[in-house]
């Protein structure tokens, strides 16, 4: 529904998409990608961080584990840099899905 104001809008109706998961499956339907699933994608994404150097713990802090130790006590304080390497790695991810060659110290 390209007029809808959701990124996952219902399938029938106005309002927004129920379950995530199922929204999930009828993208990855859609687009004709066998075997990707939310841990797929989870993935994917923790390893471009990876790539990109992010930390365990920041990586961890990106996908919401919870973190052990004095570093998770910290974790809270660092939400504009988790948004901001959130941001670089799903750059890197867009790109690459684009065919495009980014470079690191561009994002």
């Amino acid at each position: 529904m390209p007029d809808s104001p959701f990124v996952l809008p219902a399938v029938r109706g106005s309002g927004s998409f129920a379950s995530l998961s199922d929204a999930l499956e009828r993208i990855v339907g859609r687009v004709g990608l066998e075997g990707v699933s939310a841990h797929t994608l989870r993935h994917s994404f923790a390893s471009t961080a990876g790539d990109l150097g992010y930390s365990e713990s920041t990586i961890g802090a990106m996908l919401g584990h919870a973190g052990h130790g004095v570093t998770s006590r910290y974790i809270h304080h660092l939400d504009a840099v988790l948004l901001a390497a959130a941001d670089r790695v799903a750059m890197q991810i867009a790109g690459a899905m684009a065919g495009k060659y980014i470079l690191v110290e561009d994002i």
